[in-house]
């Protein structure tokens, strides 16, 4: 039989304990020759095993406990052991993959399920409590300007006929792919599109959105689409305004809130503030005035200005 001869220095790691015990059978074998004497870079293996012992990351050694790891764990896994005996050999296999350095360590502790470093991640995000009354002249100041909502019309539109038919459509399909249908009484304005799932804004009364609603379906309905319903309508957004009476420090505010602030003066001056307890988007500017987005009525508007105002009133300049 012919022997294949490859010197140390070649292989990248030591095979673990039993690993080739099966192969004494085959028609070829590989044989571990030391390298050719001088050649300037070959050693034996006496001096591998001490050169990965004075590694600083000891990359060897842990290739080799994962080695040994993974041919303990497949007999048992093959067997049909419990799943709970594999999760301590998993925090093994990833410990022995993190670097072993004391300097690599303390940038990049090692890894586990147990102590993943995204764990908590969202708990200390939320506003606080608050503990004092929302100023009355910041209370007065709180008011809606405009309300979103969404409904369908369970059938698909042909964009160009409800163009041509309704007086106050606007269509341009280079620019937007859905018709805009503005109403002077109230003043709202309706995205209509092909497939029939309609938004409008406007006013801040809720009655007379659903109305409006309604009137825009209406036109639909005459401009030859007679087989259009009104049916799931939902209020998705109410945006508000207030002022806090003060002008504020964004870009102390950014640096400390920096998992809820976007502050990018280069870009916009405002900063975008987002909490996940409630959820709402605030758009603040230096002077003190916020916008508030992604509520759906003035209770709830008032609760997220009254969270607000102690973190802002911490940045006033």
């Amino acid at each position: 039989m012919e022997e294949l001869l490859l010197p140390v220095a070649a292989l990248p790691v030591a095979l673990p304990e039993g690993f080739g015990a099966g192969a004494s059978s085959s028609s070829s074998s590989i044989v571990a020759a030391p390298a050719a004497e001088g050649g300037g870079g070959g050693r034996d293996s006496a001096g591998d095993e001490a050169a990965g012992g004075s590694d600083d990351l000891g990359l060897d050694g842990d290739i080799d406990a994962l080695c040994q790891l993974i041919s303990a764990r497949v007999p048992s896994s093959r067997e049909g052991s419990d799943a709970g005996a594999g999760e301590g050999d998993l925090d093994e296999l990833l410990g022995a993959l993190a670097p072993s350095s004391p300097l690599v360590q303390r940038l990049s502790p090692r890894l586990s399920p147990s102590a993943m470093p995204l764990d908590g991640l969202g708990a200390d995000t939320d506003l606080p409590e608050p503990t004092l009354a929302l100023p009355a002249e910041v209370a007065t100041s709180v008011k809606g300007f405009s309300m979103i909502a969404k409904f369908n019309l369970r059938c698909e539109v042909d964009l160009r006929q409800v163009t041509f038919r309704v007086r106050h459509a606007e269509f341009n399909p280079r620019k937007h792919s859905s018709v805009t249908i503005r109403l002077i009484e109230p003043r709202v304005t309706a995205l209509v599109r092909a497939s029939g799932s309609c938004t409008v804004a406007g006013t801040v009364d809720e009655d007379a959105l659903k109305l409006s609603a309604k009137k825009v379906v209406r036109l639909i309905q005459l401009s030859g689409h007679e087989e259009v319903r009104f049916c799931g309508y939902k209020v998705v957004c109410m945006m508000a305004k207030a002022s806090m009476g003060f002008p504020i420090r964004l870009d102390q505010l950014a640096a400390k809130w920096r998992r809820n602030a976007l502050y990018e003066p280069e870009v916009y001056c405002g900063c975008v503030f987002k909490t996940m307890r409630p959820r709402v988007t605030y758009l603040l500017t230096a002077g003190g005035k916020v916008m508030i987005s992604g509520l759906t009525n003035m209770k709830d508007i008032n609760e997220a200005v009254k969270r607000i105002h102690p973190i802002l009133t911490e940045f006033r300049s």
